[in-house]
């Protein structure tokens, strides 16, 4: 049989040993929770630069008005339907190309796209309108608000 003094003694190094192992687990613990911190820092300042260069090129794209270079089979189109525009205005007087001319439907359908693209130009938006389709166009003085009647 084990005596009182046994009893105590080997509780003691139970206690003693367990606490080793427990200030080894709370020392680990401490140096997950580090660990866990540092990621958790990183992770904020990576999607801190993250949203900054989202924003930036946000701001970027905002503050660049961009316009579609000309020179290509684009423009020769751009070009033929404003030849036919001016031959429309010779005739008729206007620039107001009929809707519901059969003959003509092609040629109102590009003027709409002239305003849009007019539109487009004034909020700063990518445009396939250059200065110098607008010149040919106000030459022809050109309604970039359309009169329901021409």
């Amino acid at each position: 049989m084990i005596t009182v003094k046994e009893h105590e003694l080997v509780l003691r190094r139970i206690r003693e040993s367990h606490q080793s192992t427990i200030r080894r687990m709370a020392s680990e613990i401490e140096h997950l929770k580090a660990m866990l911190k540092k990621a958790k820092d990183s992770t904020k300042e990576v999607k801190r630069k993250a949203h900054e260069d989202l924003k930036d090129a946000i701001k970027e794209a905002k503050g660049r008005k961009r316009q579609k270079t000309p020179g290509n089979k684009h423009d020769a189109k751009w070009h033929t339907r404003y030849e036919e525009l001016k031959a429309y205005k010779d005739k008729h007087g206007h620039c107001n190309v009929d809707k519901n001319d059969a003959d003509c439907k092609d040629l109102w359908q590009w003027c709409q796209t002239q305003r849009t693209n007019y539109s487009n130009l004034v909020k700063g938006q990518e445009t396939s309108m250059t200065s110098e389709r607008l010149k040919l166009l106000n030459a022809l003085r050109f309604q970039w608000v359309r009169n329901k009647t021409p």
